[in-house]
């Protein structure tokens, strides 16, 4: 009978210790308190007085997370601002000689363009050059206020030179303007291409024909240009200078 009660009591005591975690020696609460968070026996579940420590330890990392994150991000934006900043700046410093010797020959020749003997004679152009390396040049003359108006072609220009449209020969053409009464001013160009160029299909079925002809409404420069290019292949089509003049239906009616 005592060993019965002997035997009850140390299984009882075993069950007891089982159930129980022990601190270790020497941890402070704190870090108990985490330690707590593992079950000390399958099946335990955390002590309430660590999960607010755990959540809060969790929050913590995830917030050390984001601002690592975004720091990243900043200083990977910045990293990349600078390359392409450096790479710009490059290609700018590689290319300025090309723009400066493109700029130079451009602005080294002008045109001014009148109508300095009346609305009823073609309109006087004056080109100048100056050390530009550029000899000839070819005009076109359009209405830029009526869908590019083809109004006059010349090509084998001298620079410097003064010149007018004309309709003798193949090399030139010219109709009148014609703005109509109540269409305001009207802007007529004169536009001049790098060296001589032959007129294309678009061009030479318009030579000749009256100023009424609507077909002269090429639609824009670059319905020009295209022709040129078409006519003119392994040349380049290139824009020399331009020259404007203001024209209403009532400056030719005074």
């Amino acid at each position: 009978m005592v060993a019965i009660i002997a035997v009850s009591v140390f299984l009882a005591c075993a069950t007891s210790i089982s159930a129980v975690a022990v601190r270790p020696l020497g941890v402070a609460h704190s870090h108990w308190g985490r330690l707590e968070a593992f079950p000390a026996s399958p099946g335990r579940q955390p002590s309430a007085e660590a999960a607010p420590e755990e959540e809060e330890s969790a929050e913590e990392a995830d917030a050390l997370a984001t601002e690592g994150s975004e720091a990243q991000g900043a200083y990977g934006q910045a990293y990349n601002d600078a390359d392409g900043w450096n790479m710009a700046l490059l290609e700018e410093q590689l290319n300025e000689p090309a723009l400066l010797g493109k700029a130079a020959m451009v602005d080294a020749i002008s045109c001014s363009v009148s109508f300095s003997d009346g609305y009823g004679a073609s309109p006087v152009v004056e080109v100048q050059g100056e050390g530009a390396n550029q000899s000839t040049a070819t005009a076109v003359f359009i209405d830029e206020s009526a869908r590019a108006w083809l109004h006059g072609f010349k090509s084998k220009i001298s620079i410097p030179s003064s010149f007018r449209f004309e309709t003798d020969g193949t090399d030139g053409d010219y109709a009148d303007i014609h703005p109509p009464p109540g269409s305001g001013s009207h802007k007529y160009t004169v536009v001049l291409f790098k060296g001589t160029l032959h007129p294309g299909p678009l061009l030479s079925s318009l030579r000749g024909t009256p100023w009424r002809n609507r077909r002269r409404a090429v639609g824009s420069l670059g319905a020009i240009v295209a022709d040129l290019r078409q006519q003119n292949p392994g040349k380049p089509v290139e824009e020399l200078c331009r020259c404007s003049v203001h024209v209403s239906y009532e400056d030719i009616a005074q």
